[in-house]
């Protein structure tokens, strides 16, 4: 979804490399560099925590709640 939005900006901005000062695109891009961003680094920290924790469920809600978040920030 997040790169759909940056793709259509770009068409629109004629733009295929940088923002060349659009502020829209430039917004679409860091929206989907956020994700790119802090997603790995929460694969690693929920693969620690199902490491160290017994209770799946737990680790099931700190991963649904990054999801819902994620979703909300797109």
């Amino acid at each position: 979804m997040l790169s759909w939005g940056v793709i259509k900006q770009r068409r629109i901005a004629n733009k295929s490399l940088g923002d060349g000062g659009n502020i829209p695109l430039l917004r679409k891009i860091r929206a989907q560099a956020n994700l790119v961003e802090y997603t790995p680094l929460f694969i690693v920290m929920i693969g620690l925590a199902e490491y160290q924790w017994d209770s799946s469920l737990v680790v099931g809600a700190i991963a649904f709640v990054f999801m819902l978040g994620r979703l909300a920030h797109g």
